[in-house]
C-alpha cells in the first residue's frame, strides 16, 4: 500500500473505541493532526498508519488492537519472528508460526491447508463480533503475505483470495491489497499459492530481522516496488528487463533522473528507513534469486549480472545475504521434495 483509505484508518481505532479510547485521543497520541473530512476521499500516508499502529499497541500493550476477546501482548509478533527465521524452509516457518500464535489462544486459528499443487493460509476467527468491520482479519491475512515474501525474498503471487465477508463497498482497495482473484462470503479467510513456493529457503539474517522488527508495521503496509514509495519507484527504475546485468548511477545522477536534488533523495530515503546502498543490496538479491531458480543459468552468469567480476566474491555475498551458498539455493529451490 503507497497510502491508507479513510476506511481502514478509521476501522484500525474500532478496537481501541472499544476499549474507552475516543478518535481524539488515540490521534493525538499518535501525533496525528484530527483535522479532516473523513467522509471524503482523504488518503493517509503510511507513516500515518504505521504511529497510529503503534500507539494503538503500546495503550493497549496488544498487538490483536482490541479485535480479539483476548489481548496479545506486545512483543508476541518480534518473537515469533525470529523464531520462524530459525526454520529451514517456508513450510516449516509457517508451521512454527501457526504453532505459536495457537499456543497464545483461540481467538484466531491460523492453518497451512496443502492440497496437491496449492497451498493456502486459512484464518478464522472464534469471536469477529468484536471485529465486525474486518478490519483486524484483513491486516493478519496482509502480515502473513508479507512476511512469507520477506523471509524469502521471492514476492509471492496469490492465485486467489477468500474472504468470509460479504463484498464491501471498499473492495476495490482489498484488490489494490490483494491482487489477484476474490471471493467473498465463504467459510474462512483463505490466501492460496503455488504450493512450490514452500520449498523456499529462509534468506534473511539476524540483523536483517531486527531492521525489520523495528520498522514494523511500516514493512507490512508496504512491498518495495509495488507501494509508491521512493524506494519503489527506484527498485522499478533500476530492475532490468529479462536478467540483464544491473546498472546503478550514482547517486547525483539517479536524483536528476527522478528531478530531485541529491540531497532530497537522501532525505526522503532516510525518511522510509533505508538508503541508495540498501537499495542496491535488495536489487542484487532479487535478481540472484530469480536468475538462480533457473538452472539453465550458469552461477556465474548469475554473478555477472548482479556484479560480480569472481564468482568466488558472489557465493561468499550471497552466503551472507541468505546462509546458503548459490548452488545448496538452487538445488533447495528446485528439489522442492527434499524439503517439505
Amino acid at each position: 500500500m503507497a497510502s491508507v483509505s479513510t476506511h481502514h484508518f478509521l476501522a484500525v481505532m474500532r478496537g481501541a473505541q472499544l476499549k474507552g479510547w475516543s478518535r481524539q485521543n488515540l490521534l493525538l497520541e499518535a501525533g496525528i493532526p484530527d483535522q479532516v473530512d473523513y467522509s471524503s476521499e482523504q488518503r493517509f500516508s503510511i507513516h500515518q498508519m504505521t504511529r497510529l499502529t503503534r500507539t494503538i499497541w503500546r495503550l493497549l500493550d496488544d498487538e490483536f488492537m482490541g479485535f480479539t476477546r483476548r489481548p496479545c501482548k506486545t512483543g508476541a509478533f518480534s518473537f515469533a519472528l525470529r523464531t520462524m527465521r530459525k526454520s529451514h524452509n517456508l513450510h516449516d516457518a509457517l508451521l512454527t508460526g501457526f504453532e505459536f500464535y495457537r499456543l497464545l489462544g483461540d481467538d484466531i486459528i491460523t492453518e497451512l491447508i496443502v492440497d496437491g499443487a496449492t497451498a493456502r493460509i486459512d484464518i478464522r476467527f472464534a469471536h469477529p463480533e468484536f471485529d465486525p468491520q474486518h478490519y483486524f482479519e484483513e491486516f493478519w491475512m496482509v502480515i502473513w503475505h508479507r512476511l512469507i515474501s520477506w523471509l524469502s525474498g521471492v514476492r509471492i503471487p496469490l492465485l486467489q483470495v477468500r474472504f468470509r465477508q460479504a463484498e464491501p463497498a471498499y473492495r476495490k482497495e482489498l484488490y489494490y491489497m490483494f491482487p489477484g482473484k476474490h471471493a467473498y462470503g465463504c467459510a474462512s479467510s483463505q490466501l492460496e499459492f503455488d504450493a512450490r513456493y514452500l520449498a523456499l529457503p529462509l534468506v534473511r539474517s539476524e540483523k536483517e530481522t531486527e531492521s525489520f522488527l523495528a520498522r514494523s508495521p511500516y514493512n507490512l503496509l508496504s512491498i518495495p516496488g509495488s507501494d509508491g514509495t521512493l524506494q519503489g519507484e527506484i527498485m522499478s527504475l533500476l530492475t532490468p528487463e529479462n536478467n540483464d546485468p544491473l546498472c546503478f548511477p550514482d547517486i547525483d545522477e539517479l536524483a536528476r533522473t527522478l528531478k530531485v536534488s541529491g540531497t532530497t533523495l537522501r532525505r526522503r530515503l532516510q525518511e522510509e528507513s533505508t538508503n541508495y546502498t540498501m537499495i542496491k543490496t535488495e536489487l542484487r538479491r532479487q535478481l540472484a534469486y530469480r536468475m538462480l531458480s533457473d538452472a539453465r543459468i550458469p552461477v556465474g552468469k548469475v554473478a555477472e549480472a548482479v556484479g560480480f567480476s569472481e564468482t568466488s566474491a558472489f557465493g561468499r555475498a550471497f552466503k551472507e545475504w541468505s546462509g546458503f551458498t548459490p548452488r545448496q539455493y538452487r538445488s533447495t529451490l528446485l528439489n522442492p521434495g527434499d524439503t517439505c
